[in-house]
């Protein structure tokens, strides 16, 4: 019987039974109000999620916590209201925070890894990490099939185009696309509009 009450809480009929379980027995410092669908790795000791938080199908929320020879204390933050839609892969040794009301489309990559090549008689898998923290600001759009690389931060208000690869810092109101990704248009607090910027995000 025990084992048919725990199969039916891993279902994927539970969602929002399976966040309230991790919440009560794995990670207090979570919200019980959330909605998670059955991932393919979710490290909830590793993972503090808030209110109203959605995680949808085969998503892959991994803390690594030893890579090598080297131990790791790896955090992920996600705010309220952070959506996730299905098959996102996010992996951390360190920190990655989103920030609230923030929404990942399918297919999105955030990692504060970098597998180096700096010696080239070792497979790059056995090569040390290169670990750099991650931060998403909050009511961020980051479409589909995006990557989002390490030492990346991300201002409040960004939207990042499908199948960009981002990597460096971003201010608020930011518009970025590409591989690797630009600024082409902020928000001008000054004009009150929309502006096209050089890549370096200033206007032109």
């Amino acid at each position: 019987m025990f084992k048919k009450i725990v199969a039916f809480i891993f279902s994927n009929h539970t969602p929002r039974l399976r966040a309230l379980m991790w919440h009560f027995f794995l990670n207090r410092d979570s919200s019980a109000k959330a909605y998670i669908c059955k991932p393919l790795i979710f490290s909830v000791k590793t993972v503090i999620w808030g209110r109203d938080v959605v995680i949808l199908k085969n998503a892959r929320i991994e803390g690594v916590e030893r890579y090598g020879s080297k131990i790791y204390s790896p955090v992920i933050i996600l705010h309220d209201g952070v959506s996730i839609q299905q098959n996102c892969h996010i992996t951390c040794a360190e920190r990655i925070e989103i920030g609230s009301n923030t929404g990942l489309a399918s297919n999105v990559t955030v990692t504060d890894i970098d597998h180096p090549y700096q010696d080239i008689n070792r497979p790059i898998e056995q090569q040390d990490l290169i670990v750099k923290q991650v931060s998403i600001g909050k009511d961020c759009k980051i479409y589909n099939n995006a990557v989002i690389l390490q030492g990346t931060t991300m201002g409040n208000h960004c939207v990042v185009g499908a199948n960009s690869v981002v990597k460096g810092n971003f201010p608020d109101y930011s518009i970025i696309v590409g591989a690797p990704a630009r600024i082409v248009k902020r928000y001008n607090s000054l004009t009150g509009i929309w502006e096209s910027t050089l890549f370096d995000g200033s206007f032109k």
